[in-house]
């Protein structure tokens, strides 16, 4: 079994990770688009964001109407030529870039330049690759025009509102030529929120800039893509908490994607189409409609059934899985001439239900995206005591005319493990996204394990999409203190520094 779940959690091949400058411990992405709360401008000026929420233990949702207010003090009355306000997600993940490393002086330079390509000197640098959508400005509704007093020492509060559209596209992405633009233009729904991994992350920005001085020269860093502060603009952004309404969201399965496709299974299990599903053993299908609802069925050795399009929403209870067992006789090498050698039954011992988080990123050059998948839970089925015979395990007969049906429904809420195995309930589970560079999603494994067997028998694996609740419904993005173990991101500033 160790073997097995090791296949299924670790990477193919021994290749470099992403870059991760906090280490490999943490589990929160080691750059932050929002600005330290305590950051200063040099003139002394403060520029501050508050949204109003008046739940404030969930997450703000796609339509809905969101109301703020921008905070402006000054030590000395000021007129203000321009203040703008953009709300926008962020995709962003790490890459390494393999860059000629360039001289100090200028005689250095000089000799690099008649060098050829295999003389000069290389370093790996830490890249951003970042990937936007923009709300549009028609989406927001602000209360000032051009120019702004603002009065020494008295603060001045200026409202405003946005709505979050229920589809977007990417509006702006790095300066990179490799970059998968044709995933750009694709309407998608809003990804949610995406704090507790190391890999990538999405945030969802406000941000505020306010000239000083008429027409001043903005300054952006082109790696990360964020506007900086400069003498005569101030700029301030603050991140908040977004899920998608679950009327707003559509089948991930529908969506394009880069990398592999998650629905082909390299194990070598297959979704029926409908016509081969309604062409199979009437018997099975019968019991199986029994039990209400549509289901579509994976494939390998033995059959399994699951609810048609594999959509959990993250307060689901469980989620229902059939696999029907047959015994298939074997092959005896040795055939009597006296009488035909009749196959003995098998034992099922145990069944065991994997559901693994799957992240993929890509940046840069980047063509084979880095995968990790991870163990969010596991249920262990145990069928020693269902025995009849002095054989340990769920005896299964050659003479038996129909499958053995084996319920494996999984809980997807319980926090007591299933033996010594992980099993983090499905309410701290982000809903699952595609983004150009950042594929967040889940697989659910199927094996079983006979007595007579020394390995597990893999039944199928196929890709699940968690989908929010409905609203009033308790859903909410995990607390962040729970999902990282109650540390917190750097700021910003602190993050460029060590990246």
């Amino acid at each position: 079994m160790a073997d097995m779940m090791e296949t299924f959690v670790t990477h193919k091949a021994m290749r470099r990770e992403p870059p991760m400058p906090l280490g490999d411990t943490v589990d929160y992405f080691s750059v932050s688009a929002a600005t330290p709360p305590g950051a200063t401008h040099s003139s002394g000026t403060s520029l501050r964001i508050k949204l109003d929420n008046p739940q404030s233990d969930s997450p703000f949702r796609s339509n809905q109407l969101v109301h703020g207010r921008i905070h402006i003090q000054s030590p000395k009355s000021v007129q203000i030529p321009h203040l703008s306000l953009r709300v926008y997600f962020e995709s962003r993940t790490l890459y390494w870039s393999l860059e000629v490393i360039n001289p100090e002086n200028k005689f250095g330079q000089t000799m690099s330049m008649i060098k050829n390509s295999s003389a000069l000197s290389y370093e790996n640098v830490t890249r951003h690759e970042v990937h936007r959508g923009v709300v549009p400005a028609s989406n927001l509704t602000l209360s000032w025009d051009a120019p702004i007093e603002v009065q020494a020492d008295q603060e001045l509060v200026l409202p405003f509102s946005f709505i979050i559209p229920r589809k977007m596209t990417i509006t702006e992405s790095s300066d990179n030529p490799y970059a998968p633009r044709d995933l750009c233009p694709v309407e998608r729904c809003p990804p949610s929120t995406l704090r507790d991994s190391r890999f990538g992350s999405v945030q969802w920005v406000v941000e505020a800039i306010m000239d000083l001085a008429p027409n001043p020269a903005p300054q952006q860093d082109p790696d990360t893509l964020l506007r900086q502060p400069t003498d005569d603009q101030v700029v301030t952004r603050i991140a908040f908490p977004f899920v998608p309404s679950l009327e707003d969201v559509s089948p991930l399965r529908d969506e394009p994607y880069f990398g592999q496709d998650m629905s082909k299974d390299t194990f070598g299990s297959r979704r029926l189409s409908d016509e081969e599903l309604e062409s199979g053993k009437k018997q099975v299908m019968e019991r199986v409609r029994a039990r209400g609802g549509k289901w579509e069925v994976y494939v390998k050795g033995f059959p399994l059934y699951t609810p048609a399009g594999a959509i959990v929403s993250t307060d689901s209870l469980k989620l229902p899985m059939l696999v029907f067992v047959k015994h298939t006789g074997m092959q005896s090498s040795f055939k009597s001439l006296f009488r035909a050698t009749k196959p003995k039954p098998v034992h099922l011992r145990r069944a065991l239900v994997s559901l693994l988080r799957t992240t993929t990123t890509r940046g840069g050059k980047e063509i084979r995206p880095h995968t990790k998948n991870t163990p969010v839970r596991i249920q262990e089925f145990l069928f020693d005591e269902q025995s009849s015979s002095s054989a340990p395990g769920l005896a299964i007969s050659y003479e038996d005319t129909d499958s053995v049906q084996l319920d494996l429904t999984f809980d997807l809420q319980s926090d007591t493990p299933s033996g010594n195995h992980p099993s983090i309930p499905a309410k701290l589970c982000t809903p699952s996204f595609r983004t150009p560079n950042f594929q967040h999603e889940f697989l659910l494994t199927v094996s079983l394990s006979f007595v007579e067997d020394e390995i597990e028998r893999f039944v199928g694996r196929f890709p699940v999409q968690f989908v929010p609740a409905a609203e009033g419904d308790g859903n909410q993005l995990p607390a962040f203190e729970e999902v990282v173990g109650g540390d917190a991101p750097p700021t910003f500033d602190e993050s460029v520094g060590t990246s």
